[in-house]
């Protein structure tokens, strides 16, 4: 039927590597897509946790001083009504007609 044996083995052996090598390949880059998957859900959680974290303590400090800088207003109000210029505090008693 074949007139070379041996060339019919080469072709079956290659084709036999062939397929064995792109089985393993397509195995081995499974393994690595699910690494990858799961080693970014991971970064990712951690990088969430981590943003969360600052802004809840950023959004602590910027209240703080947002109330700090009205303590200052008031404060400098107190002073520049009160004790600076208390002439420029002149009130007249409303009468009811």
């Amino acid at each position: 039927m074949f007139e070379n044996p041996s060339a019919v083995a080469t072709v079956i052996s290659i084709v036999g590597s062939i397929a064995g090598l792109g089985w393993f390949m397509s195995r081995q880059l499974a393994h690595i897509k699910d690494f990858v998957y799961s080693t970014s859900e991971t970064v990712k959680k951690s990088m969430i946790e981590k943003l969360e974290y600052h802004e809840r303590h950023d959004d602590k400090r910027f209240s703080d001083i947002v109330d700090d800088i009205w303590e200052l207003r008031l404060r400098y109000a107190a002073v520049e009504g009160l004790i600076l210029k208390p002439e420029r505090i002149k009130t007249k008693p409303k009468v009811d007609d």
